[in-house]
Protein backbone atom coordinates (compact mmCIF):
# COMPACT_ATOMS: atom_id res chain seq x y z
CA UNK A 1 0.00 0.00 0.00
CA UNK A 2 0.96 3.16 -1.24
CA UNK A 3 1.07 6.23 1.52
CA UNK A 4 -1.06 8.48 -1.23
CA UNK A 5 -2.97 5.84 -2.44
CA UNK A 6 -5.80 3.42 -1.52
CA UNK A 7 -5.74 0.24 -2.99
CA UNK A 8 -8.55 -1.97 -3.50
CA UNK A 9 -7.13 -4.83 -5.17
CA UNK A 10 -9.06 -8.00 -2.98
CA UNK A 11 -11.86 -8.07 -5.70
CA UNK A 12 -10.13 -9.88 -8.67
CA UNK A 13 -9.38 -13.28 -7.11
CA UNK A 14 -6.19 -14.69 -8.61
CA UNK A 15 -6.80 -18.21 -10.69
CA UNK A 16 -10.79 -18.18 -10.60
CA UNK A 17 -12.85 -19.49 -13.35
CA UNK A 18 -11.84 -18.39 -16.40
CA UNK A 19 -15.06 -16.83 -17.41
CA UNK A 20 -16.09 -15.17 -14.14
CA UNK A 21 -15.68 -11.66 -14.56
CA UNK A 22 -13.43 -9.58 -12.53
CA UNK A 23 -15.54 -6.93 -10.74
CA UNK A 24 -15.69 -4.24 -7.56
CA UNK A 25 -18.56 -1.89 -6.88
CA UNK A 26 -17.16 0.20 -9.55
CA UNK A 27 -15.38 -1.71 -12.14
CA UNK A 28 -15.95 -4.54 -14.02
CA UNK A 29 -13.03 -6.32 -15.71
CA UNK A 30 -13.75 -9.10 -17.98
CA UNK A 31 -12.31 -11.96 -18.16
CA UNK A 32 -10.86 -12.07 -14.73
CA UNK A 33 -7.84 -13.75 -15.84
CA UNK A 34 -6.27 -13.90 -19.13
CA UNK A 35 -4.02 -16.77 -20.14
CA UNK A 36 -2.01 -16.81 -23.40
CA UNK A 37 0.67 -18.64 -25.22
CA UNK A 38 3.31 -16.66 -27.29
CA UNK A 39 5.89 -17.95 -29.18
CA UNK A 40 9.75 -15.89 -29.43
CA UNK A 41 9.66 -13.00 -31.75
CA UNK A 42 6.69 -12.86 -32.01
CA UNK A 43 3.90 -9.86 -31.27
CA UNK A 44 -0.02 -10.58 -30.41
CA UNK A 45 -2.24 -8.86 -28.78
CA UNK A 46 -5.01 -9.47 -26.20
CA UNK A 47 -8.21 -7.61 -25.29
CA UNK A 48 -9.90 -6.67 -21.89
CA UNK A 49 -13.13 -5.39 -21.46
CA UNK A 50 -13.47 -2.42 -18.72
CA UNK A 51 -16.93 -1.29 -17.93
CA UNK A 52 -17.66 1.44 -15.08
CA UNK A 53 -20.38 0.31 -12.71
CA UNK A 54 -20.11 3.70 -11.03
CA UNK A 55 -23.06 6.21 -10.82
CA UNK A 56 -21.15 8.96 -12.25
CA UNK A 57 -17.72 9.01 -14.83
CA UNK A 58 -14.32 7.97 -13.90
CA UNK A 59 -11.23 8.68 -15.23
CA UNK A 60 -9.21 5.78 -15.52
CA UNK A 61 -5.45 4.47 -16.06
CA UNK A 62 -3.57 1.35 -16.41
CA UNK A 63 -0.31 0.37 -16.07
CA UNK A 64 1.92 -3.35 -16.29
CA UNK A 65 3.27 -4.29 -13.39
CA UNK A 66 4.60 -7.55 -11.91
CA UNK A 67 2.77 -9.73 -9.50
CA UNK A 68 3.56 -12.82 -7.10
CA UNK A 69 0.71 -15.00 -5.27
CA UNK A 70 -0.02 -13.40 -1.84
CA UNK A 71 -0.17 -16.93 -0.19
CA UNK A 72 -0.32 -20.06 -0.66
CA UNK A 73 -4.91 -20.76 0.08
CA UNK A 74 -6.29 -17.84 -1.92
CA UNK A 75 -3.90 -17.43 -4.62
CA UNK A 76 -4.64 -13.93 -4.91
CA UNK A 77 -2.20 -11.93 -6.89
CA UNK A 78 0.39 -9.08 -4.97
CA UNK A 79 0.90 -6.38 -7.64
CA UNK A 80 4.39 -4.66 -7.06
CA UNK A 81 2.97 -1.65 -8.23
CA UNK A 82 5.71 0.55 -6.72
CA UNK A 83 8.75 -1.51 -8.84
CA UNK A 84 10.17 -1.27 -11.95
CA UNK A 85 8.27 -3.50 -14.51
CA UNK A 86 10.54 -6.71 -15.12
CA UNK A 87 10.62 -9.47 -17.69
CA UNK A 88 6.98 -9.66 -19.28
CA UNK A 89 6.01 -6.41 -17.84
CA UNK A 90 8.13 -5.24 -20.21
CA UNK A 91 6.86 -6.38 -23.19
CA UNK A 92 3.40 -5.24 -22.58
CA UNK A 93 2.11 -2.27 -24.30
CA UNK A 94 -1.14 -0.86 -23.21
CA UNK A 95 -2.77 0.81 -26.34
CA UNK A 96 -5.66 2.88 -24.37
CA UNK A 97 -3.52 3.42 -20.66
CA UNK A 98 -5.88 6.52 -20.07
CA UNK A 99 -9.56 7.12 -20.67
CA UNK A 100 -12.67 8.49 -19.27
CA UNK A 101 -15.76 5.83 -18.81
CA UNK A 102 -19.01 7.24 -18.49
CA UNK A 103 -22.18 5.42 -16.03
CA UNK A 104 -22.30 1.74 -18.03
CA UNK A 105 -19.86 2.23 -20.95
CA UNK A 106 -17.55 -0.08 -21.43
CA UNK A 107 -14.09 0.34 -22.93
CA UNK A 108 -11.76 -2.43 -25.23
CA UNK A 109 -8.16 -2.14 -24.00
CA UNK A 110 -5.70 -3.76 -26.05
CA UNK A 111 -2.72 -5.36 -24.30
CA UNK A 112 0.47 -5.81 -27.17
CA UNK A 113 3.05 -8.31 -26.29
CA UNK A 114 6.34 -7.74 -28.22
CA UNK A 115 7.94 -11.04 -27.28
CA UNK A 116 11.81 -11.42 -27.45
CA UNK A 117 13.47 -13.79 -29.57
CA UNK A 118 15.54 -14.52 -26.62
CA UNK A 119 12.72 -15.25 -24.60
CA UNK A 120 12.78 -17.94 -21.98
CA UNK A 121 10.28 -21.06 -22.53
CA UNK A 122 7.98 -21.41 -20.09
CA UNK A 123 6.05 -19.41 -18.12
CA UNK A 124 5.77 -15.42 -17.67
CA UNK A 125 3.55 -13.58 -15.40
CA UNK A 126 2.65 -9.99 -14.83
CA UNK A 127 -0.93 -8.04 -14.60
CA UNK A 128 -3.12 -5.01 -15.55
CA UNK A 129 -3.80 -2.34 -13.39
CA UNK A 130 -6.01 -0.19 -13.75
CA UNK A 131 -6.37 2.81 -11.35
CA UNK A 132 -9.95 5.04 -11.11
CA UNK A 133 -11.64 7.37 -9.33
CA UNK A 134 -12.63 11.09 -9.26
CA UNK A 135 -9.11 12.38 -7.54
CA UNK A 136 -10.21 13.81 -4.33
CA UNK A 137 -7.74 16.36 -2.47
CA UNK A 138 -8.03 15.62 1.07
CA UNK A 139 -5.43 17.98 2.84
CA UNK A 140 -2.48 16.30 1.36
CA UNK A 141 -3.84 12.91 0.65
CA UNK A 142 -5.27 11.74 -2.79
CA UNK A 143 -7.62 8.81 -2.53
CA UNK A 144 -7.77 6.62 -5.67
CA UNK A 145 -9.11 3.00 -6.03
CA UNK A 146 -7.44 0.25 -8.18
CA UNK A 147 -8.15 -3.50 -9.54
CA UNK A 148 -5.89 -5.48 -11.78
CA UNK A 149 -6.14 -8.52 -14.07
CA UNK A 150 -3.34 -10.69 -13.65
CA UNK A 151 -2.21 -12.48 -17.22
CA UNK A 152 -0.15 -16.34 -17.18
CA UNK A 153 1.61 -16.29 -20.37
CA UNK A 154 3.43 -19.29 -21.54
CA UNK A 155 6.22 -18.79 -23.84
CA UNK A 156 6.51 -21.59 -26.28
CA UNK A 157 10.07 -24.35 -26.32
CA UNK A 158 11.51 -26.68 -24.51
CA UNK A 159 10.45 -26.06 -20.89
CA UNK A 160 9.59 -28.72 -18.15
CA UNK A 161 6.73 -29.51 -16.53
CA UNK A 162 7.43 -30.74 -12.61
CA UNK A 163 5.40 -30.93 -9.47
CA UNK A 164 4.88 -32.85 -6.02
CA UNK A 165 2.45 -32.83 -3.62
CA UNK A 166 4.40 -31.79 -0.24
CA UNK A 167 1.52 -32.47 1.78
CA UNK A 168 -1.67 -34.89 2.23
CA UNK A 169 -2.79 -35.53 6.04
CA UNK A 170 -6.02 -35.80 7.66
CA UNK A 171 -6.62 -32.85 9.86
CA UNK A 172 -3.89 -32.43 12.76
CA UNK A 173 -2.46 -35.33 11.26
CA UNK A 174 -5.18 -37.09 13.83
CA UNK A 175 -5.26 -41.01 12.77
CA UNK A 176 -7.87 -42.57 15.13
CA UNK A 177 -11.53 -41.84 15.01
CA UNK A 178 -14.63 -42.67 16.63
CA UNK A 179 -16.97 -40.79 15.27
CA UNK A 180 -17.03 -38.55 12.14
CA UNK A 181 -16.47 -36.33 10.35
CA UNK A 182 -12.97 -37.38 9.06
CA UNK A 183 -11.63 -33.68 8.18
CA UNK A 184 -8.39 -33.53 5.84
CA UNK A 185 -5.59 -30.85 5.47
CA UNK A 186 -5.84 -29.06 2.17
CA UNK A 187 -3.75 -30.75 -0.18
CA UNK A 188 -0.24 -28.87 -0.49
CA UNK A 189 1.40 -28.51 -4.03
CA UNK A 190 4.37 -27.34 -4.80
CA UNK A 191 5.20 -26.40 -8.12
CA UNK A 192 8.92 -27.23 -9.41
CA UNK A 193 8.85 -26.88 -12.81
CA UNK A 194 8.85 -23.76 -15.34
CA UNK A 195 4.99 -22.82 -16.06
CA UNK A 196 1.91 -22.31 -14.16
CA UNK A 197 0.11 -26.03 -13.57
CA UNK A 198 -3.77 -26.41 -12.86
CA UNK A 199 -3.59 -29.61 -10.51
CA UNK A 200 -6.80 -31.78 -10.98
CA UNK A 201 -7.58 -35.25 -9.41
CA UNK A 202 -9.46 -37.23 -6.48
CA UNK A 203 -9.76 -38.65 -3.22
CA UNK A 204 -10.42 -42.17 -2.65
CA UNK A 205 -10.63 -43.53 0.51
CA UNK A 206 -10.46 -47.26 0.67
CA UNK A 207 -11.41 -49.76 3.21
CA UNK A 208 -9.45 -52.36 4.67
CA UNK A 209 -10.96 -54.96 1.96
CA UNK A 210 -10.23 -52.50 -0.76
CA UNK A 211 -13.60 -51.23 -1.52
CA UNK A 212 -13.84 -47.48 -1.96
CA UNK A 213 -16.41 -45.86 0.26
CA UNK A 214 -15.20 -42.30 -0.46
CA UNK A 215 -14.07 -40.29 -3.35
CA UNK A 216 -13.24 -36.43 -3.63
CA UNK A 217 -12.88 -34.28 -6.64
CA UNK A 218 -9.57 -31.98 -6.22
CA UNK A 219 -9.60 -28.70 -8.02
CA UNK A 220 -12.65 -28.75 -10.44
CA UNK A 221 -12.21 -24.87 -10.64
CA UNK A 222 -9.05 -25.54 -12.72
CA UNK A 223 -7.07 -22.79 -10.15
CA UNK A 224 -3.32 -22.76 -10.94
CA UNK A 225 0.28 -22.98 -9.23
CA UNK A 226 3.01 -20.94 -10.10
CA UNK A 227 6.63 -22.30 -10.58
CA UNK A 228 8.64 -22.03 -8.06
CA UNK A 229 5.26 -21.81 -5.42
CA UNK A 230 3.01 -23.56 -3.42
CA UNK A 231 -0.78 -23.41 -3.35
CA UNK A 232 -3.44 -25.37 -1.21
CA UNK A 233 -6.18 -27.34 -3.22
CA UNK A 234 -9.18 -28.16 -0.44
CA UNK A 235 -10.28 -31.95 0.00
CA UNK A 236 -13.57 -32.61 0.80
CA UNK A 237 -15.10 -34.08 4.15
CA UNK A 238 -16.38 -37.81 4.98
CA UNK A 239 -19.25 -36.87 7.11
CA UNK A 240 -21.53 -40.04 7.90
CA UNK A 241 -19.51 -42.66 8.49
CA UNK A 242 -22.79 -45.41 9.01
CA UNK A 243 -20.87 -48.46 10.40
CA UNK A 244 -17.24 -47.58 9.20
CA UNK A 245 -15.24 -50.07 11.10
CA UNK A 246 -11.12 -51.17 10.86
CA UNK A 247 -8.27 -49.24 8.39
CA UNK A 248 -8.52 -47.13 5.87
CA UNK A 249 -6.10 -45.49 3.05
CA UNK A 250 -7.11 -41.82 1.57
CA UNK A 251 -5.06 -42.30 -1.42
CA UNK A 252 -5.32 -38.61 -3.29
CA UNK A 253 -3.60 -38.85 -7.46
CA UNK A 254 -2.97 -35.61 -8.71
CA UNK A 255 -2.81 -34.59 -12.59
CA UNK A 256 -0.90 -31.56 -14.11
CA UNK A 257 -0.30 -31.58 -17.64
CA UNK A 258 2.70 -33.75 -18.21
CA UNK A 259 2.71 -34.64 -14.31
CA UNK A 260 1.33 -37.53 -12.72
CA UNK A 261 1.72 -37.43 -8.08
CA UNK A 262 0.62 -39.23 -5.84
CA UNK A 263 -0.23 -39.73 -1.81
CA UNK A 264 -1.55 -41.51 0.78
CA UNK A 265 -2.94 -41.23 4.27
CA UNK A 266 -3.94 -44.26 6.83
CA UNK A 267 -6.40 -43.60 9.75
CA UNK A 268 -8.70 -46.09 11.62
CA UNK A 269 -12.26 -46.24 12.51
CA UNK A 270 -13.66 -47.36 15.70
CA UNK A 271 -17.02 -46.03 15.56
CA UNK A 272 -19.55 -47.34 18.18
CA UNK A 273 -22.31 -48.83 15.47
CA UNK A 274 -19.06 -50.68 14.02
CA UNK A 275 -18.68 -51.93 17.28
CA UNK A 276 -21.82 -53.19 18.00
CA UNK A 277 -22.74 -54.23 14.57
CA UNK A 278 -19.25 -56.42 15.33
CA UNK A 279 -20.33 -57.69 18.67
CA UNK A 280 -23.58 -59.01 17.49
CA UNK A 281 -22.04 -60.68 14.31
CA UNK A 282 -19.33 -62.18 16.97
CA UNK A 283 -22.29 -63.30 19.21
CA UNK A 284 -24.26 -64.78 16.64
CA UNK A 285 -21.20 -66.52 15.25
CA UNK A 286 -20.87 -67.89 18.60
CA UNK A 287 -24.43 -69.27 18.98
CA UNK A 288 -24.52 -71.20 15.72
CA UNK A 289 -20.89 -72.59 16.59
CA UNK A 290 -22.65 -73.82 19.93
CA UNK A 291 -25.63 -75.33 17.86
CA UNK A 292 -23.50 -77.09 15.50
CA UNK A 293 -21.36 -78.43 18.06
CA UNK A 294 -24.20 -80.05 19.87
CA UNK A 295 -25.73 -81.15 17.26
CA UNK A 296 -22.44 -82.69 16.03
CA UNK A 297 -22.16 -84.27 19.35
CA UNK A 298 -25.68 -85.70 19.35
CA UNK A 299 -25.28 -87.45 15.77
CA UNK A 300 -21.87 -89.39 17.23
CA UNK A 301 -23.60 -90.88 20.34
CA UNK A 302 -24.58 -94.29 19.10
CA UNK A 303 -27.86 -95.76 20.49
CA UNK A 304 -27.66 -98.43 23.28
CA UNK A 305 -29.49 -101.84 22.19
CA UNK A 306 -29.69 -104.46 24.94
CA UNK A 307 -29.62 -107.89 24.04
CA UNK A 308 -32.70 -110.50 24.89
Amino acid sequence: MVKKVTFLLGATLFFAVLLIPSRMDALEITPAIREITLKPGEEKTAMIDVTNDMPQAVEVTAKAVNFTPKDETSGEPLYNITGTPTDIATWMTITESTFTLQKDETQAVAVTFAVPATAKAGGHYAGVVFNFGEKQVAGQVTIQSSVGIPFLATVTGDYTESAEIAKFATKDEKSTYTSGPIVFDPILIENTGDVHLKPMGTVMITNMFGKTVKTFKINEDQSAVLPGYSREYAVGTWKDLGNAFGSYTAKVTITAGTVTETASANFMVISTMGIVIIAVVLVVLIVVAILLMRKGDARTKAPEVSAK
